[in-house]
């Protein structure tokens, strides 16, 4: 995922987060298939979120280990081991990580909210209870 301006809106259907939108030089979503397709093979993978503020400063959260199931499992997230400066962003307010929670869309509810957060959040993501 890359977002910074606004230019691109991710209030998508389950089908437009499956192949992907946007472009890779601006706001974009590389594709739950994708995803899972890159994530699928025998070795572990880790993800790196980097975060800048207006002012330029810069914090990160990676997690060493991280895993998207396909669509038959609704693209279920396995992130764990956090480790960083920006505060660990995949666990909800209760600090429950969204480790286990499937892909939610404004067509598409799998949250564990009454309601959709997709709807709530204007995004598709891997809510928990509407916290990102």
């Amino acid at each position: 995922q890359r977002r910074f301006d606004g230019s691109e809106s991710f209030d998508r259907d389950w089908n437009t987060y499956k192949r992907g939108f946007g472009k890779p030089s601006g706001e974009y979503w590389i594709g739950n298939d994708n995803l899972h397709t890159i994530l699928s093979g025998k070795r572990k993978f880790k993800v790196k979120f980097i975060l800048m503020d207006v002012s330029g400063e810069r914090a990160y959260a990676e997690y060493t280990n991280f895993y998207v199931g396909n669509e038959e499992s609704n693209y279920d997230l396995s992130i764990s081991n956090y480790s960083g400066t920006a505060g660990d962003g995949v666990k909800d307010y209760t600090e429950t990580s969204l480790s286990g929670m499937v892909f939610t869309t404004k067509d598409k509810d799998n949250d564990l909210k009454e309601g959709n957060c997709a709807i709530l959040k204007c995004s598709g993501w891997w809510h928990r209870e509407c916290t990102l």
